[in-house]
């Protein structure tokens, strides 16, 4: 049976704060987790002492070469990011944003002051990406017969060139002048040397087909390339293969520009190694002291300052100094992210992993006055029947709502009483199987494979209205205002949004161009109905629009806002007692609406996944699994709270006050980027000192 245990905490705190002392407003605190998910690029500017990493994360972050630590995260996606390239001079990065699902994205930012230079939309995903060495264009290739695209540095439009007709380029490298481009085509083999201006083919080499990790050596006349299990030594001029190593399951090839040295890490019989080549006489030898096990699956390599790193699958950064055969640690993915909210009786519960922590008393009213009372229930455990995986859903009733999430069919779950901890199927049974389920307000509503909406109120056990329709989207419901249900039209329904009077079965279709609704909220004031739902023009391109419905019979009809793409993961929360909505489109940037129009908030240079309200605190919860806190009618950030794995937590506010869980060491937790070129006298970039916590109060005046 499996046993998820509720992690015993206890911490009081009640007035402002603390925080690190000698900050100013360009120093920004972070929790000490790194990447997390893959490090999909690695790259040295060497002019400027940096390493700049970017990752499945969507976080573009600049490490210190001189003292190897972390200067700057900047979160620039709520997509993963890959063929990272640095421009010669300025402090641009170019990175490719792919989610899979859409179209990928080239974007520029300047990786000091984490400010985007430009954005641009592509049709497919480039096979490989590289500034020119003066700076003076950005140049991609695509699977296309036209193979090579050059694009403005500055803007991302694309400039006209001669370079046509190559054929499908994986790799290209540009000259010292920027006269000559060489393509490589795979298919073929060929490395073709081009004039950039007028296309002319100056050179023609014939050499190995299918080559992968191509990189050429200092000497511009060598590269090494990967082929199947081997590792070849190719002369890019002449074509020939000087020389080839079987290496088993290679997965990244590094050049050391200092020395030539090769680096190559890979798999062979279940376990992982680092190995280093040199050239001697055109030959590669390997330097057998170096020879490293490494204990993580490595996903790159790469060179800074004689230095290697290598990322791992889990996001750990490692370096070695030339000579040495064990690594240190730069940075490794220490979070414990939150994948399931729900509130009950003025608490709160996070469920992350296999742990549930229950936060009591959480009161806001600005950022300089935040009372939080944090613990956790006494040591006991939740048990899970033995077969499947199940995520909290939401609270009703003093009881906790799971979904399984391992069936294509969630199946509904409760958590009994704390007395009885028993996570067990609901005992009420339907005469469809469920496909769909959500705690609204005090009622649950059900979605059936049959079609149907069933509201159903769980304290006496019994459906009290149903409703059919085929191709459901969408459903909300509120004890005043009714029950509204969303549905797909282009599979057929033919309407996309009605409400309903569940007393009556009075059912009032509601006009939208929407073809598809995708969420439901009602105003706990007005009463007012905002729904989320996708248009198609009659160009057919997709938008993706926010409607509100308003007035007597909800006859009056206002469109919020309208964007171009389909955003089937947009959310709504309503604020209790107010006209105030919360949405969280795909872009993971918070929005707010009441009658009024749209407020400002402040969200931060994270992405949200998920948002839900309870009383006047919005929480969020952040692409990495960490969760932000706002004040629901002021709009403002209060806190964002991480856990880590070794069961700490640490808090941090808009302003740089932090909170800690009892007996953590704030260097153990969290680190200083400094956003300041020059050391500041006044403020000292430092945290030599902070002021811990309150201790916790004795038992007596516990809450």
């Amino acid at each position: 049976m499996k046993c998820f245990a509720i992690l015993a905490l206890f911490f009081i705190l009640l007035g402002v704060p603390q925080s690190a002392d000698g900050l100013s407003e360009q120093d920004l605190l972070y929790p000490t987790t790194g990447h997390w998910g893959e490090v999909r690029s690695v790259v040295h500017a060497p002019n400027q002492d940096r390493v700049v990493t970017a990752g499945e994360d969507g976080s573009i972050r600049v490490w210190s070469t001189v003292r190897p630590s972390l200067l700057r995260v900047h979160s620039v996606s709520p997509r993963a990011l890959s063929h990272l390239t640095l421009h010669p001079s300025l402090p641009h990065a170019a990175v490719i944003e792919n989610s899979g699902s859409s179209r990928p994205v080239l974007s520029v930012w300047n990786w000091d002051t984490g400010r985007k230079v430009f954005r641009t939309e592509l049709q497919t995903e480039p096979l490989s990406m590289a500034y020119s060495p003066n700076g003076s264009f950005l140049v991609f290739t695509i699977e296309s017969l036209n193979s090579v695209v050059i694009v403005s540095p500055e803007t991302g439009e694309v400039l006209d060139h001669g370079v046509q007709r190559t054929g499908i380029a994986s790799y290209f490298t540009v000259s010292g002048s920027e006269a000559t481009l060489m393509a490589y085509t795979p298919g073929n083999g060929r490395f073709t040397y081009y004039n950039i201006e007028d296309g002319r083919v100056l050179q023609t080499v014939n050499s190995e087909s299918h080559l992968e990790n191509l990189t050429i050596l200092p000497n511009r006349r060598l590269s090494v390339a990967q082929r199947g299990s081997d590792l070849l030594l190719v002369d890019i001029l002449r074509g020939g293969v000087l020389d080839r190593v079987g290496i088993p399951s290679i997965r990244s090839i590094a050049v050391n520009e200092r020395n030539s040295d090769i680096a190559v890490v890979h798999q062979q019989n279940g376990r992982y190694y680092y190995r280093t080549w040199y050239i001697h006489e055109n030959r590669l030898q390997e330097r057998e002291q170096l020879l490293r096990e490494l204990n993580r699956p490595p996903v790159l390599v790469a060179f800074f300052d004689g230095k290697s790193l290598v990322a791992s699958k889990d996001g750990t950064l490692s370096y070695y100094f030339a000579q040495s055969r064990y690594p240190r640690i730069l940075s490794s993915d220490r979070r414990l992210p939150v994948n399931g909210i729900a509130y009950s009786g003025g608490q709160l519960y996070l469920q992350a992993d296999d742990t549930f922590l229950q936060f009591s008393g959480l009161v806001s009213a600005s950022t300089t006055d935040l009372g939080l009372s944090l613990r956790s229930l006494s040591e006991s455990f939740l048990s899970f029947p033995p077969e499947g995986e199940y995520t909290v859903h939401g609270a009703l009733l003093g009881k906790l709502w799971f979904r399984r999430t391992d069936l294509p069919k969630p199946h509904l779950y409760q958590l009994r009483t704390e007395q009885d901890s028993t996570i067990s199927a609901s005992l009420y049974d339907f005469d469809s199987a469920i496909v769909g389920h959500q705690v609204a307000m005090d009622r649950i509503l059900i979605e059936t494979e049959a079609g149907q909406v069933l509201l159903w109120d769980p304290a006496l056990g019994m459906v009290e209205y149903t409703h059919s329709a085929s191709e459901i989207s969408a459903y909300a419901y509120h004890p005043v205002h009714g029950l509204s249900i969303g549905t797909n039209s282009a599979a057929g329904s033919g309407r996309t949004l009605v409400h309903i009077d569940p007393s009556t079965g009075e059912t009032v279709p509601l006009a939208t161009p929407a073809f598809i609704t995708t969420d439901i909220v009602f105003s706990d004031e007005t009463g007012s109905l905002y729904a989320l739902g996708l248009e198609q023009s009659t160009s057919g391109m997709l938008y993706t629009r926010l409607d509100r419905w308003s007035g007597p019979g909800f006859s009056v009809h206002e469109n919020l806002y309208r964007t171009l793409g389909a955003d089937w993961s947009a959310r709504l929360a309503a604020v209790p007692g107010t006209d105030t909505i919360w949405a969280l489109p795909a872009t993971g940037r918070i929005q707010v609406w009441n009658h009024s129009g749209k407020l400002a908030v402040d969200s931060g240079d994270e992405f949200y996944v998920d948002l839900g309200v309870y009383g006047d605190l919005v929480y969020t919860i952040h692409r990495s699994g960490a969760v932000s806190f706002y004040s629901a009618s002021k709009a403002e950030k209060l806190l964002t709270l991480y856990l880590f794995r070794d069961r700490a937590w640490a808090a941090i506010t808009p302003n740089q006050q932090f909170l800690l869980s009892a007996g953590a060491v704030p260097e153990d937790y969290l680190v200083l980027v400094s956003e300041r070129t020059q050391p500041d006298a006044q403020y000292p970039a430092t945290l030599t000192r902070f002021r811990l916590p309150l201790p916790a109060l004795p038992a007596s005046h516990e809450p």
